[in-house]
C-alpha cells in the first residue's frame, strides 16, 4: 500500500480506492484496512448500487467508521465502468488503487453467448482502464509528493487483484475445467495484459503496477513489501511469482 510509514511489514496508508468494495473480498480488503493490523487514513469504497442490499454489509463499516471510509458510487455502462463522484483527497492525491470489481459466469464455453463475453471484457478489463484513467491523475499527485526517489509502495500503486493462469483457475474454482468459466478466464488475461502495458506507460509518472492473487490478508502484506522489482509483475497472496 502506499505508505506513510512501515511497521512491522504492514503499511498505513493515506489513501486507498477500492472497486467492487460492497462484498467479497472488497469488502473484506476494506474492513482489515479499519480494523486489521494495517490501517488507511482514507479509504474510498467503490461499488454499483450502494443502497441495494447487497450493500448492506459495507454500509454497516461505513456508520461504524463514517470518518474513514466513503462511499463511490461506480455505474456498470455498455462501455465503460464509470465514477460518479471526484475523490476529495486534498494535495497528497491517492496512493492505492485496487481493481477488485468484477464478474465470473460459469457456463461452458459451447454455452455463452457473445452478451456473455461482452459483459465479462466490460467489467474484467474496460472497468479496469476506465477507473485507472480517470484517477491516475491522483496517483501521479501522490507519487510526486511522496519526496522517495525510486517506484514503490511508498508513492503510489495500481494493483489490479485478479490474475489468471491455468494454474490459479482451477485452485481458486475448485478444480472447474477452464471451459466452465471460458469468459472470465479469457477476460481476466486481456487484466493481466493490461497490467503488464499499465506498468510500461505507468513507469514514467513513477507509479508502481501490479497484479495479485485474491487472499485479502496476504494481499496487504505482499502490497505492503512491493517495489520497483515488483512493477508490471504477477504475484500470489505469500509473494511468489505467478508465471504467465
Amino acid at each position: 500500500l502506499g505508505a506513510i510509514y512501515h511497521r512491522n511489514g504492514w503499511v498505513k496508508a493515506c489513501s486507498v480506492l477500492i472497486t467492487g468494495a460492497n462484498r467479497g473480498l472488497g469488502l473484506e480488503m476494506v474492513r482489515q484496512l479499519v480494523e486489521g493490523p494495517c490501517t488507511a487514513q482514507e479509504i474510498f469504497a467503490g461499488c454499483c448500487s450502494p443502497e441495494g442490499p447487497r450493500s448492506k454489509a459495507l454500509k454497516d463499516l461505513v456508520e461504524k467508521y463514517p470518518d474513514i471510509i466513503t462511499v463511490v458510487p461506480l455505474v456498470l455502462t455498455p462501455t465503460a465502468l464509470k465514477c460518479l463522484q471526484r475523490l476529495q483527497v486534498g494535495d497528497k492525491g491517492l496512493n492505492v488503487l485496487v481493481n477488485n470489481a468484477g464478474v465470473l459466469a460459469h457456463r461452458e464455453m459451447q454455452d455463452t453467448s457473445d452478451n456473455n463475453m461482452l459483459c465479462a471484457f466490460t467489467t474484467n478489463v474496460i472497468g479496469p482502464v476506465s477507473v485507472t484513467k480517470e484517477y491516475l491523475p491522483y496517483l501521479c499527485v501522490a507519487a510526486r509528493s511522496s519526496g522517495e526517489p525510486a517506484i514503490s509502495c511508498c508513492k503510489a500503486t495500481c494493483s489490479n487483484s485478479t490474475l489468471v493462469s491455468k494454474h490459479i483457475v482451477q485452485n481458486m474454482f475448485l478444480k472447474l475445467r477452464l471451459s466452465d468459466i471460458g469468459s472470465a478466464s479469457v477476460s481476466q488475461a486481456g487484466l493481466n495484459m493490461l497490467t503488464v502495458c499499465a506498468a510500461l506507460e505507468l513507469k514514467k509518472d513513477v507509479v508502481l503496477c501490479t497484479a495479485l492473487d485474491s487472499d485479502v490478508e496476504g494481499l496487504l502484506k505482499v502490497m505492503s513489501s512491493l517495489n520497483e522489482q515488483h512493477h508490471g509483475g504477477f504475484f500470489d497472496y505469500a509473494g511468489n511469482t505467478v508465471p504467465w
